[in-house]
């Protein structure tokens, strides 16, 4: 998942309203993978 938000305060990423849709959409488990464990796996380069 990415935003394309340039400045924090002008156009701020709202990532937590991006995973209350995802989660209401595709469940908890989908959305937890998508914003949490893939980006921790490209930062350990897995």
């Amino acid at each position: 998942m990415a935003s394309d938000a340039h400045d924090p305060e002008d156009r701020p990423p709202e990532m937590d309203k991006a995973m209350a849709y995802v989660t209401r959409k595709f469940g908890e488990e989908y959305a937890k993978q998508l914003f949490c464990e893939n980006p921790i796996n490209i930062l350990k380069g897995n």
